[in-house]
């Protein structure tokens, strides 16, 4: 008899796990006759020099399951234990901790670290994301009016070209110096650079502060990211994730309202620059308390005990076959500036999600610089209303995102595999639908706008453009916001550890040029060129200035389809990638088979399960038949196992066995 039952077990956040318990008589897998096509007495479908994309985890697993005092140890049939994961009723495998940073700090600790350090700085930092766009037509009465669209777009996008000069330095730096004498350094001269920049009057010099204002962020940025893929627990590393997007929607929203309403009302724009510094000095205060140990963004390996099945195995596979980086090399820890560069261009998951991220952020950044200017011009709206009706509408839609995003992540399971990995993409690109039907609606709205000068079907409440427009908004900021934290986190996860700070300032590079810089930077130049191209007159004649602001916000719209089409690209690649994958750990579980090593055979399913193996037709009649091999064993012991039909079957043999059970 052929005790063949796949019933699974599933927690949030955990590679689902074959129980092996007896199933009823009769059970069988679906397409089991599809496993003796699938090479398993023959050759392996694997050539003999691929790099190995499963050998890390079938050792890891195969090391800490043979050990007899974990399997010992706390093995009761309990489902409580997070760090156990049932195989079989008479067999608990004993997993690594679910938490490894534990060992480096207590969560309490690391939530304390991740509220004040990157969260609370992170927002402060944000802030002069919002005060100075909002602070742009009262700088402009000071100084004469005499800045153009352009030099406005340069001034918005210069700390942001500050922070892509720098993010690959910091990153690179990060690796090899202090990292809280690093940190120390960056946000004194953050907090510095901000007080100085509220009582400039000159351009040239206003600059210069933008750009020492974004090289400083640029250090926090690398150093949060990769704290939080680092440390944040297992279970809720999306939703840490997502929780810096809240912390920078709130510092932008703050520095909107505060600069708005302040300049609104009299008040020198400086006051708003002013309040952030000494936020940020309070802050400082409170690094300069912590301890090094608190800040440090790896898990040193003689306290970590081995990979944890989440982000230690698959994951690390799905680096290595998109990059086909072998590390061959004995010091893999230090490897060079070119090195790094290469591999990381190589992984195409990386590369399309780091283009998906700053997609994103160009959208954002550019509706929020022209925000105010758009509203108070082509609408006649008060200041007031407008920094209001930003806040509401992008906190609320972002808000929402956030909390719909990660957790909708989480809930397929999380980016912990490489088949996580494509399931999440999907998800997102999804998400990238709803971002590309706001930007359609908000192109037609503001066409509608121009075309229709009139108050519309609404009278006193605005016109119904005014309206869609902001309905289009708020959907594509909870579209865009539900898509980040995910995104973020596929990026470092796909990366070796040793490689993450690099990888991460390389991604905050291109999101600073392609997201933040370009985002104010080149609707700028568009109504420029559209000004010049039509010959208009926006300084004297309101109808041309108010072509050229709609031309330059359309023009924003239109990046929703960019990001749609690159989350397309990071999905065929994401799919590649396990495809490799999922070949090799067929082949190791092929080799388990032929092998009689009931704890490898016990290590290949478990890999097998988290690349969704079972979800093929060869990959789940090859799970059913170790399965059966491994309920023979622990059923009735090692030597019955050894002549199970699993083990010593021909292909001729085994398909003739299937084809009558099935029948």
């Amino acid at each position: 008899e052929l005790h063949l039952h796949m019933p699974l077990t599933h927690a949030p956040g955990r590679a689902e796990v074959p129980s092996l318990s007896e199933p009823p008589a009769g059970v069988l897998p679906p397409s089991t006759l599809e496993f003796a096509e699938s090479g398993l007495n023959g050759a392996s479908p694997v050539p003999a020099s691929a790099s190995s994309c499963s050998a890390f985890r079938f050792e890891s697993l195969r090391s800490s399951w043979s050990d007899p005092d974990s399997r010992e140890q706390g093995c009761a049939r309990t489902t409580t234990c997070p760090r156990l994961a049932m195989v079989s009723e008479d067999h608990v495998a004993c997993l690594p901790l679910d938490d490894p940073a534990e060992r480096v700090a207590s969560r309490s600790v690391r939530i304390l670290v991740f509220i004040m350090l990157c969260q609370v700085v992170q927002m402060f930092m944000s802030y002069d994301g919002g005060a100075t766009p909002a602070s742009l037509d009262t700088l402009n009465e000071n100084m004469n009016n005499s800045w153009t669209a352009g030099e406005f777009g340069l001034l918005g996008a210069m700390d942001k070209i500050g922070m892509t000069a720098t993010s690959i330095f910091w990153g690179r730096l990060l690796q090899i110096g202090n990292t809280k004498a690093l940190l120390a350094i960056g946000l004194f001269l953050n907090a510095a650079c901000t007080a100085i920049f509220g009582i400039l009057r000159m351009k040239i010099p206003m600059y210069a502060v933008k750009f020492a204002m974004g090289a400083t962020q640029s250090l926090q940025g690398v150093w949060a990211t990769v704290w939080t893929v680092t440390m944040a627990p297992p279970s809720s590393k999306t939703a840490w994730l997502g929780l810096g997007g809240v912390s920078a929607g709130l510092g932008n929203g703050l520095g909107t309202a505060v600069a708005g309403i302040a300049t609104a009302n009299g008040a020198p724009y400086a006051l708003a620059f002013e309040l952030q510094a000494g936020m940020l000095g309070l802050l400082w205060i409170f690094l300069l308390c912590c301890p090094q140990r608190w800040l440090q963004m790896n898990i040193p390996e003689d306290i970590e005990q081995g990979p944890t099945p989440a982000t230690q195995g698959s994951l690390r596979d799905l680096a290595l076959r998109s990059t086909q980086v072998v590390e061959a090399a004995p010091d893999v820890s230090k490897p060079g500036f070119r090195a790094q560069c290469s591999s990381s261009w190589k992984n195409k998951v990386y590369a399309w999600s780091a283009l998906a991220i700053s997609s994103a952020m160009f959208v954002m950044s550019g509706i929020q610089f022209l925000w105010v200017r758009v509203f108070v011009e082509v609408w006649d709206l008060d200041k007031n209303a407008v920094t209001l009706i930003f806040l509401l509408v992008t906190g609320i839609g972002g808000g929402i995102g956030i909390a719909v995003g990660p957790r909708r992540i989480d809930r397929l399971g999380g980016f912990g595999s490489a088949a996580g990995v494509v399931r999440s993409l999907q998800e997102l690109r999804s998400f990238s639908v709803i971002a590309v039907f706001g930007g359609v609606v908000g192109i037609a709205c503001l066409y509608g706008k121009l075309r229709g000068k009139d108050s519309g079907y609404l009278r006193a409440w605005g016109d119904h453009w005014l309206w869609l427009l902001f309905i289009a908004v708020f959907f594509i900021w909870g579209a865009l916001n539900a898509s980040i934290p995910g995104l973020c986190g596929i990026n470092m996860e796909v990366v070796p550890a040793f490689m993450r700070t690099f990888a991460s300032g390389t991604e905050l590079t291109i999101r600073n040029i392609l997201g933040y810089a370009f985002g104010p930077l080149l609707p700028g130049v568009i109504m420029d060129l559209a000004a010049s191209s039509f010959k208009w007159s926006p300084e004297t004649n309101e109808a041309d200035k108010d072509w050229q602001l709609c031309i330059g916000l359309g023009f924003v719209l239109l990046g929703n389809f960019s990001m749609w089409w690159v989350l397309n690209r990071a999905v065929g690649a994401a799919m590649v990638a396990l495809k490799d994958c999922q070949e090799d750990a067929l082949g190791k579980l092929q080799k388990a088979l032929q092998s009689e090593d009931i704890i490898l055979l016990e290590a290949a399913v478990q890999v097998a399960k988290e690349l969704d193996m079972h979800t093929s037709r060869d990959g789940e009649a090859v799970i059913g038949m170790a399965n059966e091999a491994i309920g023979a064993f622990h059923q009735a012991g090692k030597a019955v196992a050894k002549g199970s039909q699993a083990f010593t079957a021909s292909r001729e043999e085994l398909k003739t066995s299937m084809t009558q059970l099935e029948d």
